[in-house]
C-alpha cells in the first residue's frame, strides 16, 4: 500500500515529459532517489544517487549550460505562474504534499505567521477606524476654518461672528463660509423632565457645505440665523426614532430646547451626525452688528472648495484676507492669520495621525519577527532538502523554477497563517471596539474587519511570503549539483547557512526589543499612577454634571444661591458625608490660565507661565477626604463682593516660594498670554496637597483653586460622598434637584473612580495590547534563537565529536556554543535599543508623560530579553556537551 501511494505521488510530482524522454528505467531510479531524498527511505542512498548521476549525465550537461544563475524578479515568476495555470496548480499540489509530510515545521511556521499577521491586522483595523474619511461626499474638499496668533501663542482657536461675516464677503475660493458650535442641549416636551442631548448651533448653509439633506422636512433658511427669527430645530434620526418613535407627523411639533419652545422643521438621515456625534441642530445667529468686534460667540468655520480650486489656492486667498483685516482692525486682528485644513485633518490632526501610523509600524515588528522566525525554519529545512534540489536541478529545473516552487510552499504556509491571523484580528478588533467604542467621540470612527482590512491582509500574506521565503529559497536553489550528488555523507551539505541564520536571529531580537520597549513605556505611563495613588477619596464619591441653562438663569445672574441650596440640602441627609461642586472633576483635568506672581519681574514681551485652575465650592477638600496643608478652605462669603482669594497646591508653592510661606502672597490670573488683560490680585489663603490636577497624565503640575462663588460657571461637576455604593445616592440627588428646579437635568452620573478609570481606558487598552504584542515578539525571538542554536549543534555534531575526542571538556564545549548565542542576543539588543529610541518619541501623548528615553524601562527590557536569550541559548548548548564522540564519529 505504501509503495502504491508513493508511486502515485511521484507520478504527479514528476514532469510529464521526463518519463517520455528518459524511459521507464530512469524513471524508476529517480523514484527511488526522490523517495530517499525526501525521507521516505533510509537505505541505498549513495548507490542510487551515483546510478542516477550516470544515467542523467548527458541531461545535466545540456540543462546546466542554459540554466540561469539568477532567480530573476518575483514579478516575472508570478506572471509565468499566472500564464501557466497548469504549472501553478502542479506547484501548489506539490507544496501541499511537502508541507503535509512535515507537519511540525508547517505548524510552527503557520503559528508564527498567525501571530505576526494577526497583530498587524488588528492594529491596522484600529488605525483604519481612527483615520476613516468623514461620511460626506468628497470629504477632502470640506475644510475647517480657525485662526492662529503665533505672537500670542494661540493656534487653532475659534473665530468670531465678525470673522464669518468678513470671510463671506471677501472670499471666492469656497462655495460658502458656514459656522458651527458643538454643545449640549436640554431637550424636553411639555411637562417632561429635560434630557441632555449633544447638538450644535449651525449656520443655515452648513448642511449645504456637507451635501447633506434632511430625510424629512427641510433645512434651515438664511433668515433663521438672524436675531428675532422664529425658533426652529432639526432632529437627528436617532432622537427621532428613540424619543418620538419615528413619528412621521413630527414636523411642526413644538419641543423645548434649553427652555425655549422650538418648532421641528426637519429630521436628518439615519447615520448623519455632525460635527462629531451631535444629534440635534439649532440655527446659529450671525449678527455682527449686535456685538462689539472681537467679542461675542466664538465659532468654528466650515467651507467647501469650489470645483477646480486647490487647498493651497484657498489658503493663499484667506491669508490675503487676514492681512487686510489686520490693517483694517489692528486692535483685535493684530497677528491673526487664517488657518485652513481639511475637516478630516481638523478632527484628527496630522500629529495624531502620525502617532497612529507609528503604532501600526511598531506592531508590524511582530510580523517581521515572525518572518525571520519562519525564514530560519525554512533555512533549516532547506539544508535537509539539498539533495532533492540537486536532483531537480540535474533534471533541468532552472533556478527560478526551483525558487518559485519553494516560494509557493512559503505562500501556502503564509496563507494558512493569514487565515488564522485574520480570525485573531477579528476577535481583537471586536474586543477593542466593545471596550472603548463608546468613549470615541466621533460617529464615523468604527472598528471592524471590512474589505479594506481584508485587502490589507492579502497584501500582508504576499509580503510575508516574499520576506520569509526568498532568502531560504535562493540559498537552497544555489547548491552545487556535483558536490551534493557525489557526497556520500548524509550529514554534509553545500549550504552555508550559519551567518544568515544568525543575522535573522539578530533581527528578531532587535525588533522584539524595540516593541517591548515601546510597550513598557506605554504600560508605565498608563499604570504608573493608579487611583489609590491620587491622594483623595474616589470609591465612595458620586460624580455627575449639572448645567444651568441661560433660559432659566440669564447671563450675569449669580448662580451661587442655586449651588449653595443644593449642597446644603444634600448634606442634611444622614447618609451624605460631604457634597461639593467644581468646574472640573478631580483626577481628570483642569483649565489652563496664564498668571504672574507679585514681586516677580516679567518682561513686557515675555510669555507668561501657565497654571492649572479649578473653581471649587466650600467643602470641596473635605468631601474628598483631603486636609489643607496650611491656611483654610473657601467659605461662601468668598464671593464676587469680597477680596479675591486663591488656594495653591504644593507644586505651585515649591516653584515660586521654596522654603517660604506662600500664605498672604498674591498672584494675578490672565485669560490670555498678555499683560494687557487687567485682573485683580488674588491673595493666597491656603495650601493644598497635589491632587492630580493634570488628569493623571504624567507628573504632578502646578495648580490653583478659586472660589466657585467668584466665577460664573454654568456647567459644574457635582461631588457627593456617601456610602460604599455611591450610585445609591442618585435618587436622592434627583429628588433634591427637582425640589429646587425640575428643569435642571443630571447627566453623566458615575462613581468618581469609574470616571477616572474611563478617562485613561483607551491608553490602558493600548498599553495592554502592546504588552501582549511585545510578549509575542519575545516568544518568537526566543524560539527562533533556540531553533538556530539547536540546528547549529546538530550540524556541528562531527566537529564537536572530534573536539571531545581530542580532549575538549564539556565546559569548553558549553562555552563554545553559549557565547555564539549571547553574541547574537547582544548585537540584537544594541540594535533594538537604538530602534526604540528612534520610534518612541513618535508615540506622543499616548506615553502619558513618560519620557521616551526612560532608563528604567530600557534597562528592564534589556534584562528580560537577556535572560530569555540566555535561557534559549543554554539548552541547546548543554545538549552539545552530552554528545558521545564515538557515536557521533561512527554516524559520520
Amino acid at each position: 500500500m505504501a509503495v502504491r501511494l508513493f508511486r502515485w505521488v511521484a507520478r504527479f510530482a514528476l514532469p510529464r515529459d521526463f518519463q517520455e524522454r528518459y524511459g521507464a528505467e530512469t524513471v524508476e531510479v529517480f523514484k527511488d532517489a526522490y523517495r530517499d531524498a525526501t525521507g521516505q527511505s533510509f537505505g541505498k542512498t549513495a548507490v542510487i544517487l551515483r546510478e542516477f548521476a550516470m544515467l542523467a549525465a548527458t541531461s545535466v550537461r545540456e540543462r546546466l549550460v542554459g540554466a540561469r544563475r539568477a532567480m530573476g524578479s518575483m514579478t516575472r515568476s508570478s506572471v509565468t505562474m499566472t500564464l501557466n495555470p497548469e504549472g501553478c496548480w502542479r506547484d501548489l499540489r506539490h507544496s501541499v504534499r511537502m508541507l503535509v509530510k512535515n507537519p511540525g515545521i508547517t505548524a510552527l511556521a503557520s503559528l508564527a505567521f498567525a501571530l505576526g499577521i494577526g497583530s498587524t491586522v488588528t492594529m491596522f483595523s484600529i488605525s483604519h477606524g481612527f483615520l476613516r474619511d468623514p461620511p460626506f461626499p468628497e470629504p477632502d474638499r470640506v475644510v475647517s476654518l480657525t485662526r492662529d496668533n503665533f505672537a500670542e501663542n494661540q493656534t487653532n482657536v475659534r473665530i468670531t461672528v465678525h470673522d464669518v461675516s468678513d470671510l463671506r464677503a471677501q472670499q471666492s475660493t469656497l462655495e460658502g463660509v458656514a459656522a458651527f458650535v458643538e454643545t449640549s442641549f436640554d431637550l424636553s416636551g411639555v411637562g417632561d423632565r429635560p434630557e441632555r442631548v449633544l447638538g450644535a448651533y449651525v449656520t443655515a448653509n452648513a448642511f449645504d457645505m456637507l451635501r447633506a439633506r434632511p430625510w424629512l422636512g427641510r433645512g434651515f433658511r438664511d433668515e433663521e440665523e438672524r436675531p428675532g427669527a422664529d425658533p426652529v430645530v432639526i432632529l437627528g434620526h436617532g432622537i427621532w426614532a428613540s424619543r418620538y418613535q419615528q413619528d412621521l407627523a413630527i414636523l411642526g411639533t413644538i419641543v423645548r430646547v434649553n427652555g425655549v419652545q422650538r418648532a421641528v422643521v426637519g429630521v436628518m438621515p439615519e447615520g448623519f451626525r455632525f460635527p462629531y456625534i451631535e444629534d440635534l441642530w439649532i440655527p446659529l445667529e450671525v449678527d455682527p452688528v449686535g456685538v462689539e468686534r472681537g467679542s461675542g460667540r466664538r465659532v468654528r468655520g466650515l467651507g467647501r472648495l469650489r470645483e477646480g480650486v486647490s487647498l493651497d489656492e484657498a489658503r493663499a486667498e484667506f491669508a490675503a484676507i487676514s492681512r487686510r483685516l489686520q490693517d483694517a482692525y489692528p486692535e483685535v486682528n493684530r497677528g491673526v492669520t487664517a488657518r485652513m485644513v481639511t475637516f478630516k485633518d481638523f478632527v484628527v490632526e496630522p500629529e495624531a495621525a502620525l502617532m497612529i501610523h507609528a503604532m501600526v509600524l511598531v506592531v508590524s515588528f511582530v510580523l517581521l519577527v515572525a518572518c525571520a522566525n519562519v525564514a530560519n525554519l525554512l533555512l533549516a529545512r532547506a539544508a535537509a532538502r539539498s539533495r532533492e534540489v540537486a536532483v531537480r536541478t540535474a533534471l533541468g529545473a532552472s533556478r527560478r523554477r526551483v525558487v518559485g516552487q519553494m516560494l509557493m510552499e512559503t505562500s501556502v504556509i503564509a496563507a494558512v497563517g493569514g487565515v488564522l491571523g485574520l480570525l485573531l484580528a477579528h476577535v481583537g478588533v471586536v474586543m477593542f471596539s466593545n471596550t472603548i467604542a463608546d468613549l470615541i467621540p466621533i460617529s464615523w470612527m468604527v472598528f471592524r474587519v471590512d474589505t479594506t482590512v481584508l485587502a490589507f491582509t492579502f497584501v500582508l500574506i504576499l509580503l510575508a511570503s516574499v520576506i520569509a521565503g526568498t532568502l531560504p529559497a535562493w540559498k537552497a536553489s544555489g547548491v552545487d549539483v556535483n558536490e551534493v550528488l557525489k557526497d556520500e555523507s548524509r550529514g554534509a551539505s553545500s549550504l552555508r547557512l550559519g551567518r544568515l541564520s544568525r543575522g535573522l536571529v539578530v533581527g528578531e531580537v532587535a525588533f522584539s526589543c524595540a516593541l517591548l520597549t515601546v510597550a513598557g513605556l506605554m504600560v508605565k505611563g498608563v499604570m504608573g499612577e493608579t487611583v489609590s495613588k491620587l491622594g483623595f477619596a474616589t470609591e465612595d464619591v458620586l460624580a455627575a454634571y449639572i448645567t444651568l441653562r441661560s433660559g432659566g438663569y440669564p447671563a450675569g445672574d449669580d448662580l451661587t444661591p442655586f449651588h449653595r441650596d443644593l449642597l446644603e440640602r444634600l448634606e442634611a441627609h444622614p447618609g451624605v458625608r460631604g457634597a461639593a461642586v467644581s468646574t472640573f472633576l478631580p483626577g481628570l483635568t483642569a483649565g489652563r490660565m496664564s498668571y504672574q506672581v507679585e514681586g516677580e519681574p516679567v518682561e513686557p514681551e515675555a510669555r507668561l507661565p501657565r497654571v492649572l485652575q479649578n473653581d471649587v465650592s466650600p467643602g470641596y477638600f473635605a468631601t474628598l477626604g483631603v486636609t489643607p496643608i496650611a491656611g483654610r478652605e473657601f467659605v461662601w462669603s468668598d464671593d464676587r463682593g469680597s477680596e479675591g482669594v486663591v488656594i495653591v497646591n504644593q507644586r505651585f508653592a515649591d516653584r515660586h516660594f521654596p522654603g517660604d510661606d506662600a500664605l498672604g502672597r498674591r498672584i494675578k490670573i490672565h485669560n490670555i498670554h498678555s499683560l494687557e488683560s487687567e485682573t485683580e490680585w488674588l491673595r493666597i489663603v491656603g495650601l493644598a496637597p497635589d491632587m492630580a490636577m493634570n488628569g493623571n497624565r504624567g507628573p504632578q503640575s502646578a495648580g490653583i483653586y478659586r472660589p466657585l462663588a467668584q466665577s460664573r460657571r454654568r456647567t459644574v461637576r457635582l461631588l457627593v460622598r456617601g456610602p460604599a455604593d455611591p450610585l445609591g445616592l442618585t435618587p436622592l440627588v434627583l429628588a433634591e434637584l427637582a425640589n429646587i428646579d425640575p428643569n435642571v437635568p443630571l447627566y453623566e452620573v458615575a462613581p468618581l473612580d469609574r470616571a477616572i478609570y474611563l478617562n485613561t481606558l483607551p491608553e490602558r487598552t493600548f498599553g495592554v495590547m502592546f504588552a501582549l504584542y511585545g510578549l509575542a515578539g519575545l516568544l518568537l525571538a526566543t524560539v527562533g534563537l533556540y531553533g538556530v542554536l539547536a540546528f547549529s549543534v546538530r550540524r556541528r555534531s562531527k566537529e564537536i565529536g572530534i573536539r571531545m575526542a581530542m580532549g575538549a571538556n564539556s565546559r569548553r564545549i558549553l562555552w563554545l556554543n553559549f557565547k555564539s548565542g549571547l553574541f547574537q542576543v547582544g548585537v540584537g539588543l544594541a540594535v533594538g535599543v537604538g530602534l526604540a529610541a528612534l520610534i518612541s518619541p513618535l508615540m506622543g501623548e499616548i506615553l502619558m508623560g513618560v519620557s521616551p528615553y526612560d532608563p528604567p524601562v530600557y534597562g528592564l527590557v534589556v534584562l528580560a530579553m537577556a535572560v530569555a536569550g540566555a535561557g534559549a541559548t543554554i539548552i541547546p548548548s548543554a545538549r552539545a556537551t552530552r554528545l558521545e564522540p564515538i557515536e557521533t564519529l561512527r554516524a559520520e
